[in-house]
């Protein structure tokens, strides 16, 4: 999970940022509108960084929480800020806000794989075997942390009683390099 947070906050975070300062005054006809926009994108940018700050420097999840939804305040549509604030929610066990989150940044990004997968997380500890398994079949066909989607919605299979389904899973997940897979498949799946 830590892996999949440092990706994105990483790679893709300061990829974003730049695209949105660099063409938001260009995708208004009216400069104005631009200008006036533009201050509260920035102000929604710094208030996620200080978000990040606190989680990586201070492990501060409640203070991070805090920060992202001050930013999406100046951008509701912060799809980072909203991921992040999911996370943190996760961490401190508020699941339910934690989806809320992510359906919120799901309905702007539909194709964002990292959210569908923190999603299905989310609703496996709330204990919604099938959306967790939904999210964890879209999180699969994206392929986003296959190792674990395999062996979690494996795990999911076999709760709501699909044991072969969940042995295809785990066999999928060992091919993917993942060992829990590797002695879970061993003790349930292979015969005696």
């Amino acid at each position: 999970k830590q892996e999949l947070y440092i990706f994105w906050s990483m790679k893709i975070y300061p990829l974003i940022v730049s695209i949105v300062l660099t063409t938001t005054p260009s995708i208004f006809s009216d400069k104005s509108k631009a200008k006036s926009i533009l201050p509260d994108l920035r102000k929604s940018i710094e208030l996620s960084v200080e978000g990040d700050k606190k989680i990586h420097f201070y492990d501060d999840h409640k203070s991070a929480i805090e920060d992202y939804t001050k930013s999406l305040k100046f951008n509701s549509k912060n799809t980072y800020a909203l991921f992040n604030r999911a996370y943190s929610k996760s961490e401190l066990k508020d699941y339910q806000g934690a989806v809320e989150d992510l359906n919120q940044l799901l309905a702007i990004d539909p194709s964002n794989g990292p959210a569908l997968y923190n999603r299905a997380r989310a609703n496996a500890n709330l204990k919604r075997n099938i959306s967790a398994i939904k999210d964890y079949s879209k999180a699969i066909s994206k392929k986003i942390e296959l190792q674990h989607s395999y062996f979690n919605r494996g795990i999911l299979k076999e709760l709501i009683g699909d044991a072969k389904g969940a042995c295809n899973d785990w066999g999928k997940g060992i091919q993917e390099g993942n060992k829990r897979a590797k002695n879970i498949f061993k003790e349930n799946c292979l015969p005696s």
